[in-house]
């Protein structure tokens, strides 16, 4: 087939400036590069934002050639539900003239990708990097009333796609269990990892003393809610009427206002800090900064900053969230939301602990290196083109 159009379907965003550039935050000339195996150019069809001027430092540039996007209004909200018509006219165009498609799920936009390329007979794969359920229902109480009719949905569809990359271990599968081809291939991706960070940690844990609090951090989205920042501000604050001392950093991109009024309900100014984005180089280095790792998120996939604070060889908590407890030391996991568990795990992490989680954590981190997870997906690729002429679903 001469030049293969690739269509890329989730519901995004991605972000244009006024010189027509486009940006991403996940978004970028790696994830395009990686969509370039499977044909010559590639269209990402998802919702389109104007790029914040104030807030640059999230944003990666994409420059790679042969790329477009096909811009969708969001129809999400009930206002303008009423776009949905033209909104489908404008995805089944952009199926029709794609070749093949690549749909990431959860997505409004993906769903109905996948309805056009079903009755167009279009090949497709579905990457599917968290569960709808958990998202929907620890998002807002409008969520709550239909997260069960969405995993029902979820279910069914997952269950007759014939081919689907899962980015975690078992979490995902068991929950969407599919009929057909499938493998489990993180989107988290590791460039490079050196043992002298796990060297260097070491000697951090070693040099420990009671002068200074340790420093706890987290890497997420600010805005929303079910990432759970919150919860440990709240155990930050009753740790000290404790008598326990612990500093909390925080980085990410989004409105921080409803943090920063926990910061002032709970007089935290002095232990809590929001940082605000960092560019990626600058992640890793504060990685490198903190003494412990906490993902408290009530809804997951695979989260790439746990991943990643792993290769930093941070000792790392996490909520029993999704993917996290394939990472993580099962003694370590704590029951979304519980304050009071991820008090009594701060206050476990003696030196002793720190040094044995370091250490698991570096070399379990050496699982998601770029090299080994291009390698199995380009062979998933290659099974899934092979199979592009006798295409059908299940």
């Amino acid at each position: 087939m001469a030049n293969k159009k690739v269509l890329f379907a989730h519901d995004g965003p991605i972000y244009v400036d006024n010189q027509n550039q486009y940006y991403g935050v996940h978004y970028n000339d790696e994830l395009i590069n990686r969509y370039l195996l499977l044909g010559d150019s590639v269209s990402f069809i998802t919702r389109i934002y104007p790029l914040p001027e104030n807030n640059m430092l999230a944003f990666s540039l994409i420059s790679v050639k042969n790329f477009h996007v096909i811009g969708v209004d969001n129809f999400k909200k009930i206002s303008v539900y009423y776009k949905l018509i033209k909104i489908s006219s404008i995805i089944e165009k952009a199926v029709i003239d794609s070749d093949i498609i690549v749909v990431r799920l959860p997505s409004a936009i993906g769903l109905i990708v996948m309805k056009y390329a079903k009755q167009h007979n279009k090949p497709f794969l579905v990457e599917l990097v968290s569960c709808v359920y958990d998202a929907l229902w620890n998002y807002n109480w409008q969520g709550k009333i239909i997260a069960h009719y969405k995993y029902f949905k979820y279910k069914q569809i997952i269950n007759n796609v014939p081919f689907v990359i899962y980015v975690t271990s078992q979490f995902l599968q068991n929950r969407y269990p599919s009929k057909g081809k499938q493998i489990s291939c993180s989107d988290v991706e590791l460039q490079s990892i050196s043992q002298n960070d796990l060297f260097n940690r070491i000697q951090k844990i070693q040099s420990y003393n009671n002068i200074k609090p340790l420093v706890i951090g987290t890497v997420a989205g600010l805005d929303v809610a079910y990432k759970g920042q919150g919860d440990v501000i709240k155990a930050i604050a009753k740790l000290r009427s404790m008598g326990q001392i612990f500093s909390y950093h925080l980085v990410g991109q989004g409105d921080q206002r409803y943090l920063r009024s926990l910061i002032n309900k709970y007089k935290l100014d002095d232990l809590v800090t929001i940082i605000g984005p960092l560019k990626h180089d600058e992640v890793f280095a504060f990685y490198e900064q903190i003494d412990i790792y906490i993902q408290p998120s009530k809804q997951e996939g695979l989260p790439r900053a746990v991943v990643e604070a792993m290769s930093k060889a941070c000792p790392i908590l996490g909520a029993k969230t999704g993917g996290i407890p394939e990472l993580i030391d099962s003694q370590l996991i704590f029951q979304p939301g519980n304050v009071n568990e991820i008090c009594s795990l701060i206050n476990s992490m003696t030196t002793e602990v720190m040094l044995e989680q370091s250490n698991r954590n570096y070399h379990k981190s050496l699982l998601y290196q770029k090299v080994s997870l291009d390698n199995k997906r380009k062979e998933f690729y290659k099974l899934f083109l092979s199979n592009i002429q006798g295409f059908k679903t299940i």
